[in-house]
């Protein structure tokens, strides 16, 4: 209840006085957070429990949300953006630094759990507005892998859907902005950067495959899915973006090398997959054959010229038989 009549009258207060002192208005503030996180903490020390109570933890996190917004709001507007920046990251580094000891401690591990959440959450936002391109990539890949270690080692299966949800970060921002699909028509603009984006995200989804434990079946399948993706997506955009500038027939034979290699990867990873009994392996292939023959026939029938078409149609044919060939040949020797 304090909280909640004290904030507005706080939000006010700053709101008058930033301008002119910003300085005492940014003390103010880290002073009013500090007495409402010691406020909660102090409950938590004096009552310990092992559930998650709501009174403290909707304290934690409107402090927190309080700290960071108002802060970085008056510093933005004083036009000091990199100052804005550095106190979000500032405070994200304050929650997750004074969390962490806390673990094992007297105080609920279920609010030390969402004073780290609360930090990686500032964390995220913080790397947004400092920094963008591949190396925001980069350091939301980092927290995912950091959060799928620690979440290892504390034995927490949270830890590991945060650390999804930043790689989804991750990969949203790389779809998005810097590879977008579009690409795979006319080309990266900057094929530097998306391919960066591109093999940041793939390592990353490898890298929490292996931290994930396996009880976390269904997570560890999407994990290795989205690097396999990656896998085939970052050799799909050199190919467009390398040939994109054929001065013979632009735009025309990236796309057949383009279906080409999807198919001849679908019947590799097809033909491994049955040596090898393989079944994610096979369905790859079996997924990336398909993949090719709707591209041909929904994108490259229409949109290339006859003898590309003709191209496509001829290599997927082939590479179609090879694959019912290899497919046939192998259920015979496994009879």
């Amino acid at each position: 209840t304090a909280f909640i009549v004290s904030a507005p009258q706080l939000a006010g207060w700053l709101l008058d006085e930033h301008e002119r002192r910003l300085g005492l208005s940014l003390a103010v503030l880290v002073a009013f957070w500090l007495v409402y996180a010691v406020a909660a903490i102090g409950y938590e020390l004096r009552v310990p429990t092992t559930k998650l109570r709501l009174y403290s933890a909707s304290l934690l996190l409107a402090d927190a949300a309080l700290l960071a917004g108002a802060g970085w709001a008056m510093l933005d507007d004083a036009g000091q953006e990199e100052v804005a920046t550095a106190w979000v990251v500032g405070a994200a580094a304050l929650h997750i630094g004074g969390a962490i000891p806390a673990f094992g401690g007297r105080m609920s591990r279920e609010i030390a759990a969402l004073i780290v959440a609360v930090g990686t959450a500032l964390a995220a936002v913080g790397l947004a507005l400092a920094i963008d391109g591949p190396a925001l990539v980069a350091g939301w890949a980092v927290e995912a892998l950091v959060l799928a270690w620690a979440a290892r080692r504390l034995g927490d299966r949270r830890g590991y859907l945060a650390a999804a949800f930043f790689l989804a970060l991750a990969v949203g921002h790389t779809v998005l902005i810097e590879a977008p699909p579009e690409a795979l028509r006319l080309g990266a603009e900057d094929f530097g950067s998306a391919a960066a984006a591109v093999a940041i995200v793939g390592a990353a989804a490898a890298g929490l495959a292996r931290l994930v434990g396996r009880e976390e079946r269904e997570l560890r399948r999407a994990l290795l899915a989205t690097a396999a993706v990656a896998a085939v997506y970052l050799p799909s955009l050199a190919i467009v973006s390398a040939f994109e500038g054929d001065e013979l027939e632009p735009g025309q034979t990236p796309q057949v090398l383009l279906s080409a290699f999807w198919a001849v990867l679908g019947l590799v990873c097809l033909v491994a997959g049955l040596v090898r009994d393989i079944r994610p392996l096979r369905l790859g292939g079996l997924a990336l054959l398909g993949l090719a023959a709707l591209k041909v026939f929904l994108y490259d029938l229409s949109e290339l010229e006859s003898i590309y078409r003709a191209l496509s149609f001829i290599a997927l044919g082939l590479l179609l038989l090879g694959g019912a060939f290899a497919y046939q040949r192998m259920r015979r020797e496994t009879k």
